[in-house]
């Protein structure tokens, strides 16, 4: 996966082991690795840094008081984070969305690949994947998947909450459930909140990590 992916202390001792799904690599600079990103944000002086506030919004959405710096690293210690999309995309929107969706229709097949092989690498069982885009592009029921709505709750104007169910026989060779919402970036246009993302995240993080 691109740039590597963020490994936090614990994230290979949980009951059920977690991925968080991005969509593209959060720094320009070709030399930074995912671990450094997310040890970035980390850094209680990077708190409100800009470029940064990705990783906010989602430990927001887990239910965690980021002005705890403990918290914070108790939600990050857990998991692992990795990128869909192979190259770094900077904005909010526009050339950035329109890069994202290009790539994603020249590279579908790979990047599921990827993925496919991190997930049954690390045994991995939940994945949470920040990005309706990025969800949109994995398997589907023609690779063998075997698709199941969890949930269909609406905040704001948006549909913020969908899930897939795999087998053993899809793609991922395993039980492996998949979570989505709309990328953070979108959440002020389309009223959702964090904690109200949280109120249904929270518990299936607390129930994978016994």
């Amino acid at each position: 996966m691109y740039h590597g992916v963020y490994e936090g202390a614990a994230a290979d001792a949980q009951e059920k082991k977690i991925l968080i799904l991005g969509e593209s690599h959060h720094d320009l600079d070709s030399s930074i690795t995912t671990q450094e990103v997310v040890e970035d944000y980390l850094s209680p002086e990077n708190t409100t840094k800009q470029s940064l506030q990705f990783f906010h919004k989602i430990a927001l959405a887990f239910g965690v008081d980021t002005g705890k710096v403990e918290e914070k690293a108790r939600l990050w210690d857990k998991v692992f984070f990795g990128n869909y999309i192979n190259k770094s995309l900077d904005g909010p929107s526009g050339e950035g969305d329109e890069t994202a969706q290009t790539l994603i229709a020249a590279n579908r097949d790979r990047y599921n690949q990827d993925l496919v092989d991190f997930i049954k690498a690390h045994a991995i069982e939940t994945v949470f994947c920040f990005s309706d885009r990025v969800f949109d592009a994995l398997p589907n029921e023609e690779g063998h998947g075997s698709w199941t709505l969890f949930q269909d709750v609406k905040c704001g104007k948006a549909d913020l909450w969908f899930g897939r169910g795999y087998g053993p026989d899809s793609p991922f060779c395993r039980e492996l459930k998949v979570y989505g919402v709309p990328h953070p970036r979108y959440w002020n246009c389309a009223g959702i909140k964090p904690e109200e993302l949280a109120q249904y995240i929270r518990p299936i993080f607390e129930d994978c990590c016994g």
